[in-house]
């Protein structure tokens, strides 16, 4: 269910506290200033429900942090980041192999037929769509776009794997 949040107030944080995103490359992660929190409200079922979120700066305006473009990890103080900066680098890494596996599999268990774009997608998104890109990027995967109506003209996205990746990940009978 899709809840529609309104902003009823914005508490400012001092000097020194981040946002921090995850993305594709090298470094692993950035992070921009965190202005203040953000104080949201509700109504669900007649009842209204407040929540609090971290904000950040965009053109001008203070929007939460999570926004619908994902890899949004956590806002901490620059101390705090630092010092788990790298348990969260190795879950960060360790979830990507299990995600890129888990679509490798996928693949090579459709076949010529491929998987649809959106099939390919685990949680976190972010994380799956960065894997997905690498993938392609890397020549692991094709992918090609399928006309399915023309009103409006809509494609269907499918992913699959290269030939020379289907053989290397071929399922083994046993």
């Amino acid at each position: 269910m899709s809840r529609d949040w309104t902003t009823v107030a914005f508490n400012p944080l001092p000097p020194g506290w981040v946002n921090v995103w995850e993305q594709e490359g090298d470094p692993l992660f950035f992070t921009l200033p965190c202005p203040g929190v953000l104080v949201e409200e509700c109504v669900e079922d007649g009842e209204r429900v407040t929540r609090t979120v971290a904000a950040k700066f965009d053109e001008g305006y203070v929007v939460p942090a999570m926004d619908a473009n994902g890899g949004y990890i956590t806002t901490e103080t620059v101390e705090v980041w630092e010092e788990y900066r790298a348990t969260v680098t190795a879950e960060v890494l360790a979830s990507r192999e299990w995600i890129k596996a888990d679509m490798l599999t996928k693949l090579a268990e459709a076949g010529a037929e491929g998987v649809h774009a959106g099939d390919l997608l685990a949680y976190p998104h972010h994380r799956a769509f960065i894997v997905r890109d690498a993938l392609e990027r890397d020549g692991l995967v094709t992918l090609t776009r399928h006309l399915i109506s023309m009103q409006p003209s809509r494609t269907v996205a499918v992913y699959r794997l290269a030939s020379a990746t289907a053989k290397a990940v071929a399922p083994q009978s046993v």
